[in-house]
Formats: structure tokens, C-alpha cells, sequence
């Protein structure tokens, strides 16, 4: 499904970033792993030696990008796919937030993806090829909950920012959007201690349980593969049925 498809993935050491990690390698696509920390799964490494290559730094570095240009250079491949999944979670109570906070969350979650969407779209242009760019949103950025006013915020502004980018570059850029509700991915554990709010999320879920991670790297792996090449600026609810109450 993936042939012929270079996929640079973001915060693949875990959760919907290492799902997505194994899903591509095995449709066969080239990935260019980004993570802040070492992948512990390193025999994804020695199965896939060939067509993977995981790269250590904080994508809201200069000095990552720089990391990953130099590889792309010294590979002499073209980056064709990306996915945007690094990020990070922040909960707290809005009139106990500094405004440092907002900036912190807003660098993670938003402007690092700016910044490496705009180098290869750059690229994409001068080259006049195609690519596909997929971000990892969430349903926080279009319905309130309580204490989630700076993570909320960086996902309505990259839903957004998604938009506008798709009817600006339409011959070059397919750019959407999966919002995913709650998934098992690393932080789940954590979560369902807290039996009264597990229990309220899976009550307001239709379909009455929380997301697989490979049920949202799978709508993923379909975005980024030419079976949706007429598919561009949208947001994509894995949410179980949330949004639609």
C-alpha cells in the first residue's frame, strides 16, 4: 500500500506514533523515525534495517530538522509523506496557568509542526511533487473540557492551520487531520486509576470503549497512500461516536 513512499513519523517510541511506525514498515514504506527517546522496541530495527532509520532529537529543535535534512541529503531520498504525531499532553486549572505553559504546549503541539510542514512543503514545490502530510489533532481542539484550555487551544489552531494549507498548495499538498478520542495509548495505564473519570469517559463513548492505537494508525496509513489522493483538508473524528452526541 505504501510502495515507493518515504514517511518521516514523529514520536514513534510509543502509542499511535509506534503503531503507525509498524503499520508503515509493513506496507512497505521507507520511515524516517523522529523520537526524544530511545525506541525500545530494537527489533524493529534489525527486521527492518533496510527501510528504517530512527533518528534521537526534540522535533522543536533547529537542530533536529537540521538532523533530518541531513539525512534525506546523505540518502539522496525524497520525503513524500509525513506524519506529524510527536506532541504533548497538558492538564491544569486555567486560572493557575502561566503563560510559559501556553507557550510550551503551543511549541510541541503546534509550531513544531509549522515549522517542518512549511521546510517540505518548500521542497515539495521547487521539486513540483506531491506530498502528503497527516496531523495528529484531537477532539479536545473542537468540544471543551475542563482544564484542557492549552492543549484544547494548539489542536483547534492546527485544525485550522490544516484548512488553510490545503486550499493554498492543492497541487502540491494533501494535508488532513485525525482527531482521535481516548486511546490506549501511553498514558492509559495512568488514566483508568482514576475508576470515576475512566468510567464517565467510557459512558460518554458510544461505542462504549477506548481506541486501539492501530485503529487510528490504520485510517493513518490510508491518508498517506495514493487510495486518497482526492482526499485533502480535513479533520477526521476516531472518536467512537463522541463528537456526534
Amino acid at each position: 500500500m505504501l510502495k515507493n513512499k518515504v514517511v518521516l513519523i514523529t514520536g514513534v517510541s510509543k502509542g499511535i506514533g509506534l503503531s503507525c511506525l509498524k503499520l508503515c514498515l509493513e506496507n512497505n514504506a521507507y520511515v524516517i523515525g523522529v523520537s526524544r527517546s530511545k525506541l525500545k522496541q530494537k527489533f524493529l530495527e534489525k527486521k527492518y534495517n533496510k527501510n528504517l532509520k530512527i533518528l534521537y532529537g526534540d522535533i522543536t529543535k533547529k537542530t533536529t530538522l537540521k538532523k533530518i535534512s541531513n539525512f534525506q541529503k546523505k540518502k539522496k531520498i525524497d520525503i513524500n509523506c509525513i506524519v506529524n504525531n510527536a506532541g504533548i499532553r497538558f492538564r491544569k486549572k486555567f486560572i493557575k496557568i502561566d503563560i510559559k505553559d501556553y507557550k510550551k504546549v503551543f511549541d510541541n503541539n503546534f509550531f513544531s509542526i509549522v515549522s517542518l510542514n512549511q521546510e517540505y512543503i518548500k521542497k515539495a514545490i521547487k521539486k513540483n511533487k506531491i506530498i502528503s502530510i497527516v496531523n495528529l489533532s484531537s477532539i479536545v481542539g473542537t468540544r471543551g473540557f475542563d482544564e484542557l484550555s492549552a492543549y484544547g487551544s494548539s489542536k483547534g489552531a492546527l485544525d485550522a492551520f490544516t484548512k488553510c494549507i490545503a486550499v493554498e498548495f492543492p497541487k502540491n499538498v494533501r494535508i488532513n487531520n485525525i482527531c482521535p478520542g481516548f486511546t490506549k495509548s501511553s498514558y492509559y495505564e495512568k488514566f483508568k486509576r482514576n475508576k470515576k473519570l475512566h468510567n464517565w469517559t467510557l459512558k460518554n463513548i458510544p461505542i462504549g470503549r477506548w481506541a486501539e492505537t492501530d485503529e487510528i494508525a490504520n485510517l493513518i496509513i490510508y491518508l498517506i497512500s495514493n487510495k486518497s489522493n482526492y482526499i485533502t483538508g480535513q479533520n477526521f473524528y476516531i472518536d467512537g461516536g463522541w463528537t456526534s452526541k
